[in-house]
């Protein structure tokens, strides 16, 4: 197997509408969302800290993200058992969730996390195209 081959592959592979899906993505968000909760848990409330201006930072990132997570993964998952590839959907919701937790978690200024709350609102309208279609 020749590497033009093999790049060639893995980025069909990869990058495809059949690779990376709603059901991909639900389990991406799934994941994260799950994540948040247990740093939540092990990072501050069995330390008992819940004072620390980390703490108040985690804690309004993981309260933001748990507003959306459960939104995500419905229309995901309805996505997915309808065979939609909402591809361009999936990808933006996906990446745009774990980027702004993360960087919420990370402490990072508000110009690095604003384009991630911003995609997810994207997110959202792409992925209410994408159910409008299967209706």
């Amino acid at each position: 197997i020749n590497a033009e081959y093999m790049g060639h592959f893995l980025s069909v592979y990869f990058f495809s509408n059949m690779a990376f899906g709603p059901g991909a993505a639900a389990c991406v968000i799934l994941g994260s969302t799950t994540l948040a909760k247990m740093y939540m848990t092990f990072g501050f409330r069995a330390k008992n800290d819940t004072t620390s201006v980390a703490f108040k930072n985690a804690s309004k990132a993981q309260l933001n993200e748990a507003e959306y997570s459960p939104l995500f993964i419905a229309i995901l998952l309805y996505l997915h058992t309808q065979h939609a590839s909402a591809f361009v959907g999936s990808v933006v919701s996906a990446v745009s969730s774990v980027w702004y937790i993360l960087a919420r978690f990370l402490g990072l200024p508000a110009g690095l996390f604003a384009p991630a709350a911003l995609g997810r609102y994207a997110g959202l309208l792409i992925l209410a195209w994408e159910v409008y279609k299967t209706l």
